[in-house]
């Protein structure tokens, strides 16, 4: 069974937290819990999704069809944002959340997993639904929207992002609210300067668990399972430089933990853990992946440059007796 919903690269570079840490559960149980109202009297089976958290400074939430994941059996994913968390100010907004991307769920089976402003504003208009059905005033919608929309860069202008522009995104809900109203009795008014007690209580659990188990990166654990620390300036220079080459098989081309190397790489250089030459090496080794060059700078492994070649005319061959041959040597 997989480790992970996503495949590794995927999983590291939305940064989501293991789904053995308290903080992924404490946030998973919250949206279950909200789903479970949002959908009461239907047929939906919430051990059908994975609830999750990403450490994000973008008050950001998503949601990934089950198509897109590798977990047995399948599952839809529902994501929210640390930041998000903290935007927000009362359960009924993070409902309104929870709604818009379930919404998406129910469009993804007549749009074949495929996102666009249609669904988009589809899941907006549809949230009203779902909030109310959860027992929860929709009006929460439009104030959830004005805390995420106001500083995004799409807030009152026309873009050509799949999530379109904010205030007519707002449009749409207060339509749909005035049509509900004038058929059903308007909605209850939010107090001004409304508190949720309950809520500030989860997001000051859910800021206790990310300062006493924050998000770590794939290298940053490797780090830790090796010297117990994450700091890499606490390392001796030749441990560090050992551990440094001893990932190399774990780290491949345009992938999320080559960038994350690359990062700490410049680090270490700028506070002098690594010089020039050594910054050099481990570029080409890791970044580039050109083996010639680093073994260049290796003088032991001067005698196998020409094994490498071999090597390497045997992956670009398509000849099969050139394969064999390039094999025996």
């Amino acid at each position: 069974m997989a480790k992970h919903i996503l495949d590794e690269s995927n999983f590291e570079g939305l940064r989501l937290f293991e789904p053995t840490s308290q903080i992924h559960k404490v946030v998973g149980q919250k949206i279950r819990d909200v789903m479970a109202k949002l959908y009461t009297g239907t047929d939906i089976n919430l051990d059908e999704f994975y609830f999750s958290v990403q450490d994000s400074k973008n008050p950001n939430a998503f949601f990934i069809s089950k198509d897109q994941t590798i977990s047995d059996p399948k599952k839809n994913m529902i994501v929210v944002s640390t930041a998000l968390i903290n935007a927000l100010s009362c359960t009924e907004e993070f409902a309104a959340v929870i709604a818009h991307e379930s919404g998406h769920f129910l469009w993804d089976v007549f749009l074949g997993g495929k996102n666009t402003r249609f669904q988009e504003r589809a899941s907006d208009i549809k949230s009203v639904d779902l909030m109310m059905n959860g027992g929860y005033n929709p009006r929460h919608i439009l104030n959830m929207q004005e805390t995420i929309f106001e500083p995004a860069r799409f807030a009152n202008t026309i873009t050509i992002d799949v999530h379109g522009a904010g205030n007519i995104r707002m449009k749409d809900v207060e339509a749909t609210l005035s049509d509900k109203a004038n058929k059903m009795g308007s909605f209850k008014k939010i107090p001004q300067g409304y508190t949720d007690p309950e809520w500030n209580l989860f997001k000051q659990t859910v800021n206790m668990l990310n300062k006493t188990e924050p998000y770590h990166t794939f290298i940053e654990k490797k780090l830790y399972e090796k010297f117990e620390t994450y700091d890499f300036t606490k390392i001796p220079r030749p441990d560090l430089l050992a551990f440094l080459y001893s990932i190399a098989g774990d780290i491949t081309p345009n992938s999320t933990r080559k960038k994350e190397l690359d990062s700490i790489l410049s680090d270490l250089k700028l506070e002098k853990q690594l010089t020039d030459s050594e910054t050099k090496i481990l570029q080409d080794f890791y970044i580039y992946h050109n083996i010639k060059s680093v073994l260049k700078y290796i003088e032991p492994f001067g005698p196998f440059l020409e094994l490498i070649d071999y090597i390497n005319k045997f992956l670009e061959t398509d000849d099969e007796k050139q394969e064999q041959e390039y094999a025996k040597k």
